[in-house]
């Protein structure tokens, strides 16, 4: 996805220079939607086998009719539409296990991660548009300079996902001894790779904090060269939300992954509707007064999202010993 937005900017000016007109652009984001549904329906295999794809829609059709069977309340409407409407946050309760199904440990994390990236995925995405129209007002950036730190960013967030953290990983594996995305769990029991955790939590927290500071420099910068490198100091953080989805899935049996990442994009779906609406609105009523404040609440709102990240622990340690929601 980085890949694209870093690099959109500058094969967008070429298209249009060449074409000499901005249609162009809507033209050729035409077709590239089309080749991705043609390529999705056509062309790429189903990942489930026969028997798993029947059993999936078995289950399915025995949730939707249990769904479809919910008593309507007499004379109360808007209740029934609520109760029916409330089923959309269903998959949310993957989120919220029972108190015997997993450990408090594994319940702590899945509420902390979900929510820490929930909040970061939104803000990346979110501030996007108001970054390009903050820099615009304050430092009177043309189209060539907003495109220019666009792609700067997003290609050092392509970096850090695609050339730091696998060196950082590796680092990890020569370290430890193992894998550092992966906690190993043998027999039951949890093995002494307990350490891939430690390495995941510690990226996480450290990927938040570099956002914080660089949601800091874009409230401070007083010129657009600081502003690009606190661009490129927020674009290391761009790492958190992928390690925090794998270190997720480590949580819940993998049979249920797929169900978790559906809650997960629930999530950010919503984020994706909400954060904007609010930050422009944010924006628009402080614009006048005080330009910076939306960058100052973010890094606030990013400050307590690492400060939550900091209540994060492994999944060893469980009071009975036994290593429970990762089989």
């Amino acid at each position: 996805m980085y890949v694209g937005i870093a690099a959109g900017p500058i094969v967008g000016g070429f298209i249009v220079e060449a074409a000499g007109n901005f249609i162009t652009i809507f033209y050729a984001a035409f077709v590239c939607h089309l080749f991705f549904i043609i390529f999705v329906t056509s062309f790429v295999p189903e990942s489930l086998s026969r028997p798993r794809q029947l059993a999936a829609r078995e289950t399915y059709q025995a949730q939707a009719l249990k769904s479809r069977s919910f008593p309507s309340q007499p004379g109360r409407p808007a209740l029934t539409a609520l109760t029916h409407l409330s089923a959309i946050l269903h998959p949310l309760r993957i989120l919220r296990p029972g108190v015997h199904e997993e450990s408090s440990a594994t319940r702590r994390n899945l509420v902390l991660l979900s929510a820490i990236d929930t909040v970061v995925f939104s803000i990346t995405l979110g501030s996007g548009s108001l970054l390009v129209i903050y820099a615009e007002l304050n430092f009177k950036w043309g189209n060539f300079e907003s495109s220019i730190f666009a792609s700067i960013t997003n290609t050092c967030r392509v970096g850090m996902l695609l050339l730091v953290l696998p060196i950082l990983n590796r680092i990890a594996s020569i370290w430890f001894g193992m894998d550092g995305f992966q906690a190993i769990h043998c027999h039951g029991r949890p093995s002494n790779h307990g350490s891939g955790d430690t390495f995941n939590i510690a990226i996480i927290r450290a990927s938040i904090l570099f956002d914080v500071v660089g949601y800091l420099g874009y409230a401070l910068s007083p010129s657009g060269v600081l502003f690009t490198i606190s661009g490129i100091m927020a674009s290391a953080g761009g790492v958190a939300s992928p390690i925090i989805q794998s270190f997720l899935t480590l949580h819940v049996d993998e049979t249920r992954t797929g169900e978790l990442l559906g809650a997960m994009s629930l999530l950010h779906a919503l984020g994706r509707i909400i954060l904007p609406a609010l930050l422009n609105g944010l924006y628009g009523l402080s614009v006048a007064w005080f330009r910076g404040l939306v960058w100052w609440v973010l890094a606030l709102v990013l400050a307590t999202a690492a400060a939550g990240a900091w209540a994060i622990r492994g999944r060893f340690g469980v009071s009975d010993g036994v290593l429970r929601g990762v089989r």
